[in-house]
């Protein structure tokens, strides 16, 4: 069973729900009373949302006589179960990850979304408190631009053919998808470059040069 088919049973989004809530590992006993269900009902949903990977199992200290019992809590994965937006991005990620035209499709809207994030920002703050508008060079504003749209990038220096990025605001998809992911933030560059009429290219995204950075690298179309 994938991961969208767990997650379509509304008994098992009520589980989730009620383990995000806790602050400490349930009992079915207690998962069980919550939803209205019996016990081994229970069970046999939380295996599947065990398999998945959404919800963790430990086994509770004993307490007198009889086999120990087990607690459930949610996992990271669980967690993010909830978010809409989320399970969007996965769905529509796990839809394009075997299409040859995949690259392509996430090229484009990379670069749509670029030149719309340049046409809709007037004045951004780039990693560090350096304030740029879209009138400073093309590197800085992108490096301004993706600041805003939750990249964190650094302020560039004179001459800089890289945008040094913190952040990824499409961490939480899986890493399965990171060549969708890289290639959309490729064609934003592109696309924010191009329609601020820079002469400059991007290049290439490398991805987690350090776990707390990637970098854009930039170039020149009629030189490199």
């Amino acid at each position: 069973m994938n991961r969208h088919d767990v997650l379509a049973d509304p008994t098992r989004q009520a589980l989730l729900d009620a383990l995000r809530g806790a602050d400490a590992p349930l009992d079915v006993q207690t998962l069980a009373a919550g939803v209205g269900l019996r016990p081994n009902s229970v069970r046999e949903q939380l295996r599947h949302l065990e398999a998945a990977g959404m919800v963790r199992v430990s086994v509770a200290p004993a307490a007198g006589r009889g086999r120990p019992g087990f607690r459930y809590r949610i996992s990271p994965t669980g967690a993010e179960a909830g978010d809409p937006w989320k399970l969007l991005g996965t769905s529509l990620a796990d839809e394009l990850l075997d299409r040859p035209e995949a690259a392509t499709i996430l090229s484009a809207a990379g670069e749509r979304w670029g030149r719309t994030a340049v046409t809709g920002v007037s004045a951004v703050t780039v990693h560090g408190g350096r304030n740029r508008a879209p009138g400073g060079t093309p590197v800085e504003t992108i490096a301004a631009v993706m600041t805003e749209a939750g990249f964190a990038a650094d302020h560039p220096q004179p001459g800089d053919r890289e945008i040094r990025l913190r952040a990824c605001p499409f961490l939480p998809l899986e890493r399965r998808h990171l060549p969708l992911v890289c290639g959309m933030h490729l064609g934003f560059v592109r696309g924010a470059l191009r329609e601020l009429g820079s002469p400059v290219d991007a290049v290439s995204i490398e991805p987690f040069v350090r776990p707390d950075l990637c970098v854009a690298h930039l170039g020149s179309p009629a030189h490199d």
